[in-house]
């Protein structure tokens, strides 16, 4: 939003002016602490310039005085009784629009915030329009003004922007001074809720040029896939909660690799190899999708195992359909070579459309990759930054159209998570509910809540202090009902 400058009065303060630090705003600046540390950019990509003489000296005055204490004569009203504004802005997504009416007649020095509530921090800030921000360390107070030294005199309105962006939103009360030549005319505590602002093409840790599409990818049988998707089952079916990760199992002592020496893991909507129905009419569906950086003609290059009947598909083409009465389904297994285009932005999935036709054991088995043309530019998004639509790996409030409509993990935030978090649940009517956290091993780590809920939506809150950066499972059940997504740690 532009700076309006207002033409009401010509008059205008010049932080170099030694005329504007009379001995009574000394007394007040040097009660401002700030500790010295970095000049944070106004994005991941640009440095934030204080070139001007003026914001210079500005910074190193403000950078190097004690903390702020109540002082005689210190005015402090409500912020809005003088005519300021804080206008959230959503298309921006953690921007606040700021609009000045300076009613006192008296020019602004700065604007001083401060988060008062515990364990919280800013992240990265963007000021606009000629303002800027220094940032205390750690990060729980911030001072903007204007770089060129220069705050308009007047009583009519003028606007800028504050962006926070960073590895940790911004969720707490803020306290907030506008800061007079000789006075703080006001003070005012808000409540700030800001989501993160986050694009893993950015991120040289989230990019791959190889995706890894094994099932079972670094888990052990009793514990559940971290990167394929259960989307669909049967009617018949004794669980219907969708989507949620499928289970990773042993091998049925008929299935390759008979001397469990694959890479890869076999995987089913249940916890055993061994059913006590067939699924002849509808399948059970499986899903692997992935996030695409850049536009590239990739590679994808698999073998699968199924027991007994499967139909591969990518994107809604047919790849391959196995005949459901061969026992090399599940001995040699059918391979497929695949290049195709995709765009930068784009997400694609890979569905197993999987039947038990015959007999009483069920299970897919997958081993390949998905590789790109330049290892130097790469093409992915690696699974656990990629946020693609009908996956358990969730934000806030995501949602997908196989949810059921009753029970079900909304999701979770921050995302990732770093030290606490919370996390959302939607149930459809009274019941005894447990949330059990757990590694992609299959081991639980811990139990954020075993208890009789209320019908309706509730926050659990969860700690991660205590783990390291990695993936992991959230698992909501009551009774036979099940429902699993995924969650990140940054660290």
């Amino acid at each position: 939003m532009p700076l309006v400058w207002s033409a009401c009065r010509a008059d205008i303060v010049t932080f170099l002016s030694l005329r504007s630090f009379s001995s009574s705003s000394y007394h007040l600046y040097k009660h401002i602490s700030w500790s010295r540390g970095t000049m944070i950019g106004s994005s991941p990509r640009e440095r934030r310039r204080t070139g001007a003489a003026a914001g210079a000296l500005m910074a190193l005055l403000f950078l190097s005085m004690p903390p702020l204490a109540a002082q005689d004569g210190i005015v402090s009203t409500p912020c809005d009784s003088i005519g300021t504004f804080f206008e959230e802005d959503p298309e921006q997504n953690c921007c606040v629009n700021v609009r000045l009416r300076n009613s006192m007649s008296e020019y602004w020095v700065a604007i001083r915030l401060r988060i008062i509530s515990g364990g919280n921090v800013f992240g990265a800030f963007e000021t606009r329009d000629g303002w800027t921000a220094d940032v205390s360390t750690p990060a729980t107070e911030a001072l903007v003004y204007r770089v060129d030294g220069v705050i308009p005199v007047c009583t009519d309105s003028s606007h800028f922007s504050l962006c926070f962006d960073g590895p940790q939103p911004v969720e707490a009360l803020v306290e907030i001074e506008w800061i007079g030549k000789d006075e703080v005319y006001c003070r005012d505590t808000i409540p700030w809720t800001c989501e993160q602002v986050f694009d893993p093409c950015d991120d040289p840790l989230c990019r791959t040029d190889t995706l890894d599409i094994r099932t079972g990818l670094n888990a052990s049988p009793g514990g559940f896939d971290p990167h394929w998707v259960l989307i669909a089952v049967p009617d018949s079916s004794s669980d219907s909660t969708v989507p949620r990760a499928p289970c990773v199992i042993d091998n049925n002592v008929g299935w390759y690799p008979f001397d469990s020496s694959s890479a890869a893991e076999w995987i089913s909507a249940n916890p055993q190899a061994a059913w006590t129905a067939n699924n002849p009419d509808q399948p059970y569906v499986f899903r692997y999708c992935f996030c695409v950086c850049r536009s590239d003609t990739v590679l994808l290059d698999m073998r699968f195992w199924v027991d007994n009947k499967a139909i591969a598909w990518l994107d809604g083409m047919k790849l391959s359909e196995t005949n459901e009465h061969s026992t090399a389904n599940f001995r040699e297994g059918t391979g497929v070579t695949h290049r195709f285009p995709v765009s930068g932005g784009s997400n694609h999935c890979l569905t197993f459309e999987v039947y038990n036709i015959t007999g009483v054991a069920m299970g897919l088995m997958v081993e390949g990759s998905i590789t790109g043309s330049n290892p130097l530019n790469p093409s992915f998004i690696r699974h656990e930054c990629c946020q693609p639509p009908d996956t358990v790996l969730s934000v806030r409030d995501a949602r997908t159209p196989a949810d059921p409509p009753g029970f079900r993990i909304l999701g979770y935030y921050p995302d990732p998570m770093r030290h606490h978090g919370t996390v959302e649940l939607l149930l459809e009517r009274a019941m005894p509910v447990r949330v059990d956290v757990y590694s992609l091993s299959g081991r639980l780590l811990a139990t954020l809540a075993d208890a009789a809920f209320e019908a309706g939506t509730h926050a659990v809150g969860i700690s991660t202090a205590g783990y390291p950066s990695g993936v992991y499972l959230l698992r909501l059940s009551s009774g036979n009902r099940a429902t699993v997504r995924t969650f990140r740690v940054v660290k």
